[in-house]
């Protein structure tokens, strides 16, 4: 039956003034569904152009047809028509709802001096849980609808047209991972569009073709800049940075854009993540970088993989070897104290167990240098026979741009272009 008017109220979302909490903008006119814009999206809405929508009361033995865009009406009344323009078609973006106002519908009866009119919410994630689900297995349906004088409300569960991102052209990131596959793009971000590798989604497809950073590297430093030629800046929220198995790894942010900035041509941003692996597996990590709102965000993502937990171990085993040695020290004070105090010894002598431990310290003297003389005579023999050989370098795991084997080039803090090669 029809649902009383008052549970609007249980809804704060949609409490009091529409205008207050629905943001986009109609950038078309007429009886037809207009394009919708935000500051970060558009979604053009004609492919709902004259899709009806029916809904029947059983209480009051009354059927209602929404007509998207066109008009709303029952059995016994006109409840209102669209008429386009500015404000006729709004988005709320945390509940991926887009409102409908249809108005100038009858006025008979009570609706003397105000004709009927409806509002239309249209659900895209099915309608919120208090006003029920639509008894149809197929969308469009209404899942609630209800009269309050001159005014009608209607909700309706569909599937809405994607919207059109409005990305930030000219903000790139860039990887300076070199533990990242050869195949792997190292440019993350592009004219604020992420790259295929680097997709924050859910998807299998996704996530089995996403960048994975090995566990030999303990950090990943990622710049933030804009493109060479841009003469334009760029505002950025701090980096929301999480990762979907917390039982796995643990992650610390630092760098100079950790907690937002502003990107210039001339000046770019790190972000650098730390890397503490608690246990064996791989973890998905998101980084999330937003622009207070006026641009579509640059969230991407990776997977790191984690074969144990060295930083938790390493850390543990830190603070037990200081406590060894604090004890150690701690007792070999108190008892020279002791001894020089009680016993009247000086020196080396005051030490507790120095009669123990020097004939042990002399015999490990002795074998020391005895062990040096013989490296020395091995190196000499060496450097007679001319043998000789060189140490090869080992990076860190990171390097500005390129692998082992190519020189660093472009994207260095004091290069001013900061193109991407």
């Amino acid at each position: 039956g029809l649902v009383p008017r008052g549970m609007i109220n249980q809804w704060p979302m949609f409490r009091g003034t529409h205008a207050a909490i629905l943001l986009a903008l109609v950038v078309s006119v007429g009886a037809q569904c207009p394009i919708v814009k935000t500051e970060m999206e558009s979604w053009d809405l004609s492919v709902w152009n004259g899709v009806s929508v029916v809904f029947h009361n059983q209480t009051a033995a009354e059927t209602w047809n929404v007509t998207m865009c066109d008009l709303v009406s029952s059995q016994i009344y006109d409840w209102g028509n669209f008429q386009g323009g500015e404000g006729s078609v709004q988005f709320h973006e945390p509940s991926d709802t887009f409102y409908m106002l249809y108005e100038n519908g009858d006025r008979g009866e009570d609706c003397m001096n105000d004709p009927r009119q409806t509002d239309v919410y249209v659900h895209c994630q099915g309608c919120p849980p208090h006003l029920g689900q639509c008894v149809e297995n197929t969308v469009p349906c209404i899942c609630a609808a209800w009269e309050d004088g001159c005014v009608a409300e209607v909700h309706i569960h569909d599937v809405c047209p994607v919207g059109q991102p409005k990305y930030r052209v000219g903000f790139d990131v860039y990887d300076a991972s070199t533990g990242i596959e050869a195949d792997v793009s190292k440019v993350v971000v592009k004219d604020g569009e992420v790259l295929p590798a680097w997709r924050d989604e859910s998807t299998p497809e996704v996530k089995a073709s996403r960048a994975v950073i090995p566990h030999t590297v303990p950090k990943a430093l990622f710049y933030l800049m804009m493109s060479e030629g841009s003469t334009e800046n760029t505002e950025f929220d701090a980096p929301d940075v999480f990762t979907d198995q917390p039982s796995i790894l643990q992650i610390t942010v630092d760098g100079s854009g950790a907690n937002g900035g502003t990107v210039t041509p001339s000046q770019m941003q790190t972000v650098e993540l730390h890397f503490h692996c608690l246990m064996k597996g791989l973890a998905d990590v998101h980084l999330e970088i937003s622009f207070g709102g006026k641009f579509y965000p640059s969230d991407f993502a990776f997977t790191y993989e984690c074969v144990g937990a060295h930083s938790s171990a390493g850390s543990a085993g830190g603070v037990l070897g200081f406590m060894i040695i604090g004890l150690i020290i701690f007792g070999c004070v108190g008892g020279a104290g002791y001894n020089m105090k009680t016993h009247g010894k000086q020196g080396i002598d005051a030490l507790p167990g120095i009669e123990i431990w020097q004939p042990i310290l002399v015999q490990a003297k002795e074998g020391a240098v005895a062990l040096f003389g013989k490296a020395s005579d091995k190196l000499n023999e060496a450097r007679a026979g001319g043998v000789g050989g060189g140490m090869g370098g080992g990076g860190s795991g990171y390097t500005a741009v390129g692998g082992d084997d190519e020189p660093v080039k472009g994207f260095q803090e004091e290069d001013e272009s900061f193109g991407i090669i």
